[in-house]
C-alpha cells in the first residue's frame, strides 16, 4: 500500500528554504501572499490557491507578510495534468475542506488511516480534473490578448498599448480584465514570454555559437540588454551572466553586461 504524507506548514513569517521531492507535491495556500519559487521561476501566489509541484525541482517561499499552507503528496500519485507546475485558484475555498480533512485523518493515528487517505486522495484527484477543465476553458478576450503578445513577443518595437486598442476595448479595461482573469497584467505576461524564451535560448544554443546577454536580449524582444538583464534577474532570481554557457560569459565580461 502507497503510504500517502497530509501536513500543513507552521506560519512562515519569512518563507521557506531551497528543497525539492522525490514524487508529486500538491500545496493549497489558504492565507497571505507568497512568491513561490521553482527551478528558479517566480510564481506570485495568493490566498486559496492550489499549486500541483512536479518532482525533483528545488523550490522554495518568500513572503513579506507571511502565509500558511497545506501539503499532500504520495508516490503513486499523479495530477491530471502531469507534465509540469500546475496553479489553480480555488474561489470557493472548497478544496481547503478536502486538504483540511487528510491532516486530521493522518493525524489521527486510525490504525486504517492510510486506506481512507487513498480514498480521499481519489477525491483529490477529481477535484484537480475539474480545476484544469475550468483552467482551459479560457475566455476568448483573454485567449485573444495571449495570442497577440505570443505573435509579437520578439519585436523590440512591440506597442503593447496600440495592440490592446486593435482588439476594441479600451487599454485601461483590459489591463483590468486581464488581471483579474490571470492575477498578472499583459505587460507581465509579456515581459514573462520574453524572459522565457530567453531562457530557451540559452539552454539549446550549444558550441561556439552560444549567444551573449546582448544578442538574447535583441532576439527576445529587448532593444536595451542592461534592461534585459534586470528584468531577468527580477523574474528568474539569476542575472543572465549566471544562467548562459561559459562560452558566451567571457563576452558578456568584456561587454560589461549581467
Amino acid at each position: 500500500m502507497s503510504i500517502y504524507t497530509f501536513g500543513s506548514g507552521p506560519p512562515a513569517d519569512y518563507g521557506t528554504l531551497p528543497h525539492s521531492h522525490s514524487s508529486w507535491e500538491i500545496l493549497y495556500y489558504y492565507q497571505g501572499n507568497v512568491t513561490l519559487w521553482v527551478d528558479n521561476q517566480p510564481y506570485e501566489i495568493g490566498a486559496n490557491t492550489i499549486v500541483c509541484q512536479p518532482p525533483n525541482l528545488e523550490h522554495s517561499e518568500s513572503t513579506q507578510s507571511g502565509f500558511k499552507n497545506m501539503y499532500f503528496y504520495g508516490p503513486d500519485f499523479l495530477p491530471p495534468n502531469a507534465v509540469g507546475i500546475s496553479i489553480y485558484e480555488d474561489d470557493a475555498g472548497l478544496f481547503e475542506s478536502v486538504m483540511a480533512l487528510g491532516c486530521r485523518v493522518y493525524q489521527s493515528g486510525l490504525p486504517n488511516r492510510q486506506m481512507i487517505l487513498e480514498k480521499l486522495c481519489k477525491v483529490i484527484y477529481e477535484y484537480l480534473c475539474a480545476f484544469e477543465v475550468r483552467k482551459y476553458s479560457i475566455d476568448p478576450l483573454i485567449r485573444q490578448i495571449q495570442e497577440s503578445i505570443t505573435a509579437h513577443y520578439t519585436d523590440a518595437n512591440f506597442d503593447l498599448n496600440a495592440q490592446l486598442k486593435k482588439i476594441g476595448y479600451s487599454p485601461d479595461y483590459l489591463r483590468r480584465y486581464f488581471k483579474d482573469a490571470t492575477g498578472i497584467s499583459p505587460h507581465k505576461y509579456l515581459l514573462q514570454t520574453r524572459i522565457g524564451y530567453a531562457k530557451k535560448l540559452m539552454e539549446t544554443t550549444a558550441g561556439e555559437a552560444k549567444l551573449s546577454v546582448k544578442e538574447v536580449a535583441k532576439s527576445c524582444g529587448f532593444d536595451d540588454p542592461y534592461y534585459f538583464s534586470k528584468v531577468f534577474k527580477k523574474l528568474t532570481g539569476k542575472s543572465p551572466s549566471e544562467s548562459i554557457p561559459t562560452t558566451a560569459k567571457r563576452r558578456n565580461l568584456r561587454l560589461g553586461l549581467g
